[in-house]
Order: C-alpha cells, then sequence, then structure tokens
C-alpha cells in the first residue's frame, strides 16, 4: 500500500480540526486539540502561563493552515530517518509530543495575541 512508501501532511487556508472528526491521530492531520490540551498539562517545561482551550484550538489548526489547499508527500526513508535521528538523541531529544504544544504555544503568542 501507498503508505508504505509515503507520508502525507494535508493542509488549507480554512483548515480546522474539529470538521476532520477525529479524537485520535489520524496520520496526516492535526492532531485533535484535546490532545494538544493534554500534553501540554502533562508537560514539565515550567512554561505553563494560561492558555485557554479556544485559543489552543485556533492556533492548532494555524498550524494546518496555509494559503492553497496542499498535500505535503514525503518518502517513508525521510520519515524513517527522522524518527531514527530523534531516537539517537535520547535524553537529549524532545519529550515526545512536545512539538505539538510548542508549536501551538508560539502561534498563540505571536499570531493571537496571548503573550
Amino acid at each position: 500500500k501507498s503508505t508504505d512508501y509515503i507520508g502525507r501532511a494535508w493542509f488549507h487556508p480554512l483548515y480546522n480540526a474539529d470538521a476532520v472528526g477525529h479524537s485520535t491521530v489520524i496520520a496526516g492531520h492535526a492532531i485533535p486539540h484535546k490532545m494538544v490540551e493534554q500534553f501540554r498539562a502533562s508537560s514539565n517545561d515550567g512554561n505553563k502561563k494560561e492558555l485557554h482551550y479556544d485559543s489552543l484550538a485556533r492556533a492548532n489548526d494555524l498550524v494546518r493552515q496555509t494559503p492553497h489547499a496542499t498535500i505535503n508527500i514525503l518518502r517513508r526513508s525521510q520519515l524513517t530517518k527522522a524518527g531514527d535521528y530523534e531516537k539517537s538523541l535520547g535524553h537529549r531529544g524532545p519529550k515526545p509530543n512536545s512539538v505539538y504544544v510548542r508549536n501551538a504555544v508560539r502561534l498563540s503568542d505571536s499570531l493571537l495575541g496571548n503573550e
């Protein structure tokens, strides 16, 4: 099947994770807002300033919004190499799921004025 050879990521000017209607990770889509909220609550990053759910959800959607509808196609070999590299970092590497929280918080801060 094609996913043995490629990975896909969907982007759209009006991307809305709630419209996808998922409560778990679906390859190629942004992770559900509630999952980002849970990852943030369980992280130990020391940066727990208040971030309302609506702002978090909006920022999580912004991660997948682009000027034009786009499908990013990635070679499976690229994804495997990236995963292997991340594993090789051991404790120096990013915590699991931290990138989703970091992206949402940064977008919320800079684009939505939640500084």
